[in-house]
């Protein structure tokens, strides 16, 4: 006689020369206290299975923020690298010849001159004096646009505009001013009102300094919620519009002018870009010559 195992725990078949297989109940069938024992291992088993796989999940969430904040902070220390290589250039650029016209003016004071000449001279002084405050007093405005110290709040884009357009509503009648709004898939956003309030007022202004002749401007805004969670708002003109194929890598530069037929000094667009960059954000323009612009700006949303 001989024994086969089979694989139902259950049975086992005897077998003899010459006879039938009989099948006879397993002797070593498992009790109830060992399918309990194994049962509560494999339930501690998983148990340690999910406790490794939500460490190990913790550990590459840790990773993954850690690896944002680390590509965050180079990104700050380039933009800190780029602002300081900008305001050397501004420095350099716009201090040297006030500075050099009074240095100039003052050797020529030192020989003797009429009264007259000492007029003219002491007015070119003046003139000099005056360009060198006014360089100045910019760099402190953009100094002070760099460095936030007031805290992000929520806020109301439309309200905002509103806030924007009710001050400035003479200006806007006097040109007959048309501003579409469309805040309808985004109206709330994290950010700091003074700033935003800022670029807002200087595209606006913009739009209105550099209208076509003869034609009412009109402005749209629009903002709409970014799949990577980020605000981006379209600000577009019907204005003069701008050469990008001539000016495109000075549009947002200091004291850049693109119509020397209508005033101003070219800080307007330099602080926004300046102020928006200091949000955390980032600005692009589009436009052709008598077919207005349009500005792309993209803000983060969060505290």
């Amino acid at each position: 006689m001989y024994i086969i195992v089979t694989p139902f725990p259950r049975t086992q078949i005897y077998r003899t020369k010459g006879s039938k297989m009989i099948h006879k109940p397993n002797t070593t069938i498992r009790g109830d206290k060992e399918k309990a024992l194994l049962k509560e291992d494999a339930v501690l088993r998983t148990i340690e299975l999910e406790k490794t796989v939500a460490e190990l999940k913790s550990a590459i969430a840790a990773h993954t923020k850690a690896e944002l904040k680390l590509t965050k902070m180079t990104n700050e220390l380039i933009q800190r690298n780029n602002d300081l290589q900008q305001f050397a250039q501004i420095v350099s650029h716009n201090l040297r010849a006030p500075v050099a016209n009074i240095i100039g003016i003052s050797n020529v004071l030192e020989d003797t001159v009429s009264e007259m000449e000492r007029t003219q001279i002491l007015s070119c002084l003046f003139s000099s004096v005056k360009g060198l405050d006014t360089v100045i007093k910019d760099l402190n405005i953009i100094l002070q646009a760099r460095f936030i110290t007031e805290n992000k709040e929520q806020l109301s884009l439309q309200l905002l505009i509103n806030d924007i357009t009710s001050g400035m509503h003479h200006l806007i009648e006097n040109h007959s001013m048309s501003l579409l709004t469309d805040f309808s898939e985004v109206d709330k956003i994290i950010t700091i009102k003074s700033y935003l309030h800022s670029v807002f007022y200087n595209l606006i202004s913009n739009s209105i300094k550099y209208k076509q002749k003869d034609k009412a401007p009109v402005i749209a805004i629009k903002a709409i919620q970014a799949e990577n969670g980020t605000v981006r708002i379209s600000f577009k003109d019907s204005g003069k519009g701008i050469d990008l194929k001539k000016y495109h890598q000075q549009v947002f530069g200091l004291y850049q002018r693109f119509h020397p037929d209508v005033e101003g000094k070219g800080l307007g667009l330099f602080m926004v870009k300046t102020q928006v960059e200091a949000l955390g954000g980032n600005i692009a323009v589009k436009s052709e010559l008598d077919k207005g612009t349009e500005f792309l700006i993209e803000l983060p949303d969060c505290c």
